[in-house]
């Protein structure tokens, strides 16, 4: 799954789930600049629900 975003400055943001591996990954990352990228476990992730 990946979706991309487009900012009004011109940045792009992309969001995908990475299933290769033993643990489901999130990454997002802003595909205009290099280096800027996040990644973190779906295992550590918290339901928006309960953050609330």
């Amino acid at each position: 799954m990946v979706g991309v975003s487009r900012s009004r400055d011109g940045h792009e943001v992309m969001a995908s789930i990475d299933m290769d591996g033993k643990t489901p990954n999130l990454i997002i990352a802003d595909i205009t600049e290099d280096g800027a990228w996040i990644c973190a476990s779906m295992f550590d992730s918290i339901v928006l629900k309960e953050w609330v």
